[in-house]
């Protein structure tokens, strides 16, 4: 079951300090500030396996995370972010990334950051312990990429259901993303040659049933059409 945090659950005076120690305590620190109304958002977070999955809904909101909180909370954690609704911006290693929905990016926590997330967007954020992945940080994963697709819609059904998962699932699922994630990443850096077989396998498979699931209306539907794809 997902646990849920709403900022709007506090008096206006409180929330924004309260959102912090929220973040802060979901995530990592983040100096955040709203921007235009009073601060809007919910958290839902859950346990995957190796993944701690939050899916966040939120109005226009600014965070930074600047040296000072690096040191006093860096954990080593890498984070995906996976377009869902609405639009980011994340500036990191002097490059910057606009995501939209069916996009994801990669953030490193033990770098500073800046995000600027517009009003009713709703990111993904799963911590992996990764460093490898660093060298992509706020770099865009376009929708259309056969790999970087299916990470960002698996994104999307993951949070979706977050509160229809049990442990034993949650794992499988979790090991699931990881598997796709690695895929993605490798292709980007022209390295699926050092991933290890089954994780190729896996998500091949994956890839597969996704393209069965959404051509299940199709007569043409066969086991060549699906082998070509």
């Amino acid at each position: 079951m997902a646990i849920r945090l709403r900022a709007e659950g506090e008096p206006a005076r409180t929330r924004t300090e309260y959102w912090h120690h929220a973040v802060g305590t979901a995530l990592v620190p983040y100096q955040l500030s709203a921007v235009g109304a009073a601060l809007r958002s919910e958290i839902r977070l859950s346990q995957l396996g190796a993944l701690t999955v939050l899916d966040f809904h939120m109005s226009a909101l600014r965070a930074v995370r600047r040296s000072g909180l690096i040191g006093k909370s860096d954990m080593g954690l890498v984070k995906v972010d996976s377009g869902i609704r609405g639009r980011g911006r994340c500036e990191q290693e002097g490059r910057q990334n606009l995501l939209a929905p069916g996009e994801f990016q990669l953030a490193d926590l033990s770098r500073p950051s800046h995000v600027a997330i517009d009003e009713s967007q709703g990111i993904a954020l799963l911590p992996v312990r990764e460093r490898g992945l660093r060298e992509l940080a706020a770099v865009r994963f376009a929708a259309d990429g056969p790999y970087a697709s299916l990470v960002a819609s698996l994104g999307r059904e993951v949070t979706r259901r977050l509160d229809a998962y049990d442990s034993v699932r949650g794992a499988r699922v979790g090991a699931a993303f990881l598997d796709m994630l690695a895929l993605a990443v490798a292709a980007r850096l022209d390295r699926v040659a050092d991933l290890p077989p089954e994780s190729r396998q896996q998500a091949i498979l994956s890839r597969a049933q996704a393209f069965i699931e959404g051509h299940l209306a199709d007569p043409g539907l066969a086991p060549a059409t699906v082998a070509a794809a």
